[in-house]
Parts: structure tokens; C-alpha cells; sequence
């Protein structure tokens, strides 16, 4: 029987993260921006489940990051920072999502 499982998503740009540790490494404060992502539905054994979780995933990060102001570059530029910082901190767990689900 599957359980509900969700995965919470830090805003590593916007929490200040420092670049010269790894995305691993850095702890969230209690206060950090987060989604929770529900992947209960899905069977990560099956390639197109993994995408929609891929998904879901990219969308959560543009949740927490936003998107920046249409008119200012560097604000877009630093939200889609923040989206990939985030997306690549949640890279390492999925291995543990992935094999959960076997």
C-alpha cells in the first residue's frame, strides 16, 4: 500500500545560500519558503510517472522562486537562478524517492 509521501522544496537563492558549500551541506532555516510536491500517486518505476514528478518538481521551484518582473533582467535572471539551485538540491534525494518505490 502506497503511503503519501511529499518532498518540501527550499528556496536556496533566496535563503542567501552560500555557493562555495554544497547544495547538500545547507540546512534550511524553519522559516524558508517551501511546496510540498505529492508523488503518492505516481509509480516512479514507470519512465513517464518520473517525468510528471519532474514536473511537478519545476513547477514547485517556479512556485518558490517566482518568475521576476517582466520588465527587470536581473530579476528574471535571479529568479531562474533560484529555480535551478533549488531543482539541483532536490537531485540528490530523488535516488532515494526512486528506490523507495521498487
Amino acid at each position: 500500500m502506497k503511503t503519501l509521501t511529499t518532498l518540501l522544496i527550499p528556496a536556496t537563492l533566496l535563503l542567501g545560500a552560500a555557493f562555495s558549500q554544497p547544495v547538500a551541506a545547507q540546512t534550511a532555516p524553519a522559516n524558508a519558503p517551501s511546496v510540498t510536491v505529492v508523488h503518492a500517486d505516481l509509480d516512479l518505476n514507470n519512465a513517464a510517472d518520473r517525468e510528471r514528478l519532474q514536473h511537478r518538481l519545476r513547477i514547485a521551484a517556479r512556485e518558490v522562486c517566482g518568475t521576476g518582473f517582466d520588465f527587470d533582467l536581473r530579476s528574471q535572471n535571479a529568479a531562474r537562478e533560484c529555480q535551478v539551485l533549488t531543482l539541483q538540491s532536490i537531485d540528490l534525494p530523488m535516488p532515494n524517492v526512486l528506490a523507495s518505490a521498487e
